[in-house]
C-alpha cells in the first residue's frame, strides 16, 4: 500500500508539475503578449500626442484663417460700400449730364432762334441796302 501511495504521489507529483509548467508556459506567453501590447501603447501615446498636437496646430491654423476672413469680409463690405457710392455718384452725374445737354440743346435752339432773328434784322436796316448778315459766334 506504501508503494501505492507512493505512486499515487508520484503521479501527483508528475501532473502537478506538468500543470505548473504548462500554467509557466500560458504566463510566459501572456507576458510576452503584454510587452508587446505595451510597446505598441506607447508607440500609441507617442502617436496620441503627436495627432494632439497637430490638432491644435490645425486648430491654430483655422483660428489664423477665421480672422482672416473676418477681415477680409470686413475690406470686401469696405470696397462694396466704395462701389456703390461711386455708381451713385455716376448715375448723379449722368442725369446731371442729361439735364446740362437738355439746357444746351434748349440754348442752342434759342440761339439758332436768335441768329435767324438778327439775320432777319441785318437785310432790314438802311432802307433794304444790303448788308453782310450778322452772326453770334458760340
Amino acid at each position: 500500500m506504501a508503494n501505492l501511495i507512493a505512486f499515487a504521489c508520484v503521479i501527483l507529483f508528475a501532473v502537478t508539475t506538468t500543470v505548473i509548467l504548462w500554467q509557466r508556459s500560458e504566463l510566459q506567453e501572456c507576458l510576452s503578449e503584454l510587452e508587446i501590447a505595451e510597446s505598441h501603447g506607447h508607440g500609441l501615446r507617442a502617436d496620441i500626442v503627436t495627432l494632439e498636437a497637430s490638432l491644435d496646430d490645425a486648430e491654430r491654423r483655422l483660428q489664423e484663417h477665421d480672422e482672416l476672413l473676418q477681415v477680409a469680409d470686413v475690406e470686401r463690405n469696405r470696397l462694396i460700400g466704395m462701389l456703390d457710392e461711386g455708381r451713385a455718384r455716376c448715375e448723379g452725374w449722368r442725369m446731371e449730364r442729361q439735364q446740362l445737354q437738355t439746357e444746351l440743346d434748349r440754348v442752342r435752339q434759342e440761339l439758332a432762334q436768335a441768329e435767324r432773328t438778327l439775320e432777319g434784322l441785318s437785310w432790314e436796316v438802311d432802307e433794304g441796302a444790303f448788308q453782310a448778315p450778322l452772326r453770334l459766334v458760340t
